[in-house]
């Protein structure tokens, strides 16, 4: 493995003195919030957020499109978010619940001719006691209170680039909903501890179009099996206190943010193989990740952003599933690439938001982001790179990002090239 390739972004100005950010006056920040008490104990905040994605994509060989033709490229637009959310506070009690519609591509829509129907489905209805402010939450519900890295309970309306990274959530696309579980959750900080813990139920994968395990090679199986997993983090500078799991890319020079975490999830059962001589072989899933976050306010207003973060990945022997956001061909390949799989990966992040203003409010953060994948099933390490600029008018609350993707194309087990992805995306959030 080429080490330098992975740290060489990190060779910046760490030793620069930081120096904390204005504070500017964002009108969209405090959202529409009814306070029933004037001391704030009981309270009711609404929040609504749209994202809209334009973008071009170079396909991978042999897509097809719907006149039976071969398609190299692709323009289209996807309504990525549209989602709704309420949270309800009662003096220790607190209630969060978020839906809306989730991806929405040109071959989704409620037409009568259309196979594919947009959805509207909960991504979040839970509620916490609080039991020792600040240090103890217990709850349960459909949630994010998630273990494994910090980005696997990762704040989408709040990530460093056009999504989360996808290395966060391994079984994203199988036995998670959206990255949730239903169960039972406790959280808080203790010191410069943040911690989270839950216990819960992963979606069974009963759907016959998932993949089929093989010899030497895992795939999922229905499982009514309960999940356990953790994260921890050591903050050594500000604190990242809240009601909610959500984590946050940048906090825009607002905060002074170095954490150390490391997690787990542990699911007994969850996929299964053949042997040679065709035995059916039950297999655990282990996973195991270690990071650092590293948010810092510098000279004239800037802020550098920093995260790197190493991954094991347990499915069972060779597991591998690809994967590719809204990708409308997947029946023929389109943007699809490797995904999760048993192995190790990597994680990179580095941002550097200018000192310069752009109007009364308008920043912009330049970033770079990697995803390093040696799954067992691969021949060749999948190495996935994103550039990018985003310009904040009103900090996330409306925020626009233009994003440059390079892609990894395999040919069976071998990288053959990588593919582009371009994408303008536009954000607002309340």
């Amino acid at each position: 493995m080429n080490y330098l390739r992975l740290i060489l972004p990190f060779a910046v100005l760490i030793s620069i003195t930081a120096r904390g950010q204005e504070t500017f006056v964002n009108p969209l920040e405090k959202g529409f919030v009814h306070n029933f008490t004037d001391d704030g104990k009981y309270f009711i905040k609404a929040g609504t957020s749209m994202e809209f994605w334009a973008r071009y994509s170079q396909m991978n060989p042999g897509t097809l499109g719907y006149d039976g033709k071969e398609l190299k490229s692709d323009l289209d637009f996807v309504l990525r978010r549209t989602l709704g959310s309420i949270n309800l506070k009662l003096d220790n009690i607190y209630f969060f619940t978020m839906g809306g519609l989730g991806t929405q591509a040109y071959n989704t829509s409620a037409s009568p001719y259309t196979t594919a129907k947009p959805t509207f489905y909960m991504l979040d209805v839970w509620g916490y006691y609080n039991v020792i402010p600040d240090k103890l939450k217990i709850g349960y519900g459909l949630n994010l209170f998630r273990g494994l890295a910090r980005y696997t309970s990762s704040s989408a309306t709040r990530a460093l680039g056009i999504d989360p990274p996808s290395l966060a959530s391994p079984d994203g696309t199988t036995t998670d909903e959206n990255g949730r579980h239903l169960g039972i959750f406790a959280a808080g900080n203790i010191g410069m501890l943040n911690y989270r813990l839950n216990l819960g139920k992963p979606f069974a994968v009963t759907s016959s179009g998932r993949p089929s395990y093989g010899v030497n090679k895992a795939a999922d199986i229905p499982n009514n099996k309960l999940s356990f997993e953790g994260y921890f983090a050591f903050q050594f500078f500000d604190k990242e206190i809240g009601p909610l799991p959500f984590s946050t890319s940048s906090y825009l020079g607002k905060k002074k943010i170095f954490n150390i975490g490391a997690g787990f999830i542990y699911h007994p059962k969850e996929t299964q193989s053949y042997s040679s001589d065709s035995s059916i072989l039950t297999h655990d899933e282990k996973h195991f990740a270690v990071d650092l976050y590293l948010d810092l306010p510098m000279a004239n207003n800037s802020v550098l952003t920093c995260y790197l973060v190493g991954y094991l990945f347990d499915f069972g022997p060779n597991y591998l599933l690809n994967g590719g956001t809204a990708n409308v061909y997947s029946s023929t390949g389109g943007i699809t690439e490797p995904a999760s799989g048993t192995g190790k990966a990597f994680g990179s992040q580095l941002a550097y938001m200018l000192p310069k203003t752009f109007g009364p409010m308008g920043k912009i953060q330049l970033y770079y982001e990697g995803e390093f994948r040696f799954y067992d099933a691969l021949d060749d390490a999948a190495m996935h790179y994103n550039f990018g600029m985003t310009f904040f008018k009103l900090a996330h609350n409306l925020k626009f990002t233009l994003e440059y993707q390079m892609r990894p194309y395999f040919v069976s087990t071998k990288f053959d090239s990588y593919k582009s992805l371009v994408v303008l995306k536009t954000q607002i959030l309340l």
